[in-house]
C-alpha cells in the first residue's frame, strides 16, 4: 500500500495556491493512489481465494480422481492441479506488474498535462518540446533557484525514465535506474516503498513550483 505524506484532514493533498490546475492535479494523483491501493487489496483477496480453491481440490483429490475413474476419465493428480497452478502463477507474475505500470504511466501523464496547462497559461510554448524544457522554462520564469530546479528535474527524470521503460520494454528491462541512491533493475524491484517515494517526490516537486503562483 502507498501513502501520500501531505494530506489535509479531509483527505486531499494540501495546495498552497488553491489554483484550479494544481487542485485538479493533486486530486487526480490522490485518486490514482487510492485506486492502486484498492487494486492491491483486490489482488491479494483474489489470490487468497485461488489458494483456497486449490486447497479444496487438494483436500478432495482422492474423491475427484475416483469420480473421474468411474466416468472412465483417466486423469492424473498432476493434471488435476496443473490448470489452477498455472492460473495462480500467471496472477502472481503479471497482476502486480500491471498495477505498477498503471500507477507510474498515469502519474507521468498527469505531470505532463499539468505542465502543458501551466505553459499555456503563463507563456507561449514556442519551440519548447520536451517536458524537461517546459518545466525548466516555467521554473526560470517563476524565479526558482538552480538547486530547486535541479531537485525537480531529478525527480521528473526518474519518473520519465521508468515510464519510458514500462511503455517500451517492461518485460525485459535489464539496465539500472538509480532512485534515491539505490539501483533498480526491472519492475519487480519497484516495491510499494519505492513507488511511495516516487509519488511523494513528484507532489513535493509540484509544490515547489506552486509556491511561486
Amino acid at each position: 500500500m502507498i501513502s501520500i505524506v501531505d494530506l489535509e484532514d479531509e483527505g486531499q493533498i494540501y495546495s498552497v495556491s488553491r489554483q484550479i490546475e494544481f487542485l485538479m492535479f493533486y486530486d487526480r494523483i490522490k485518486y490514482l493512489v487510492d485506486f492502486y491501493n484498492y487494486s492491491m487489496k483486490c489482488y491479494y483477496d483474489f489470490l487468497e481465494q485461488k489458494h483456497r480453491d486449490r486447497k479444496k481440490i487438494e483436500d478432495n483429490i482422492d474423491e475427484i480422481l475416483k469420480s473421474a475413474e468411474d466416468q472412465k476419465i483417466y486423469v492424473t493428480e498432476h493434471e488435476v492441479f496443473i490448470s489452477i497452478d498455472e492460473e495462480i502463477l500467471g496472477i502472481e507474475m503479471n497482476y502486480l506488474e500491471y498495477q505498477k505500470m498503471t500507477l507510474l504511466i498515469i502519474m507521468y501523464s498527469e505531470v505532463e498535462k499539468l505542465i502543458d496547462n501551466l505553459i499555456n497559461l503563463n507563456q507561449p510554448a514556442g519551440n519548447i518540446k520536451t517536458l524537461n524544457d517546459k518545466l525548466r522554462s516555467l521554473c526560470l520564469n517563476k524565479g526558482l533557484n538552480v538547486a530547486e530546479i535541479s531537485y525537480m528535474l531529478e525527480n521528473f527524470n526518474t519518473l520519465r525514465l521508468i515510464r519510458n521503460k514500462l511503455v517500451h520494454r517492461y518485460d525485459y528491462w535489464d539496465d539500472e535506474i538509480v532512485i534515491d541512491g539505490r539501483s533498480y533493475i526491472g519492475i519487480k524491484q519497484l516495491t510499494d516503498s519505492i513507488l511511495e517515494h516516487l509519488v511523494n517526490s513528484i507532489t513535493n516537486s509540484i509544490k515547489k513550483l506552486e509556491e511561486c503562483y
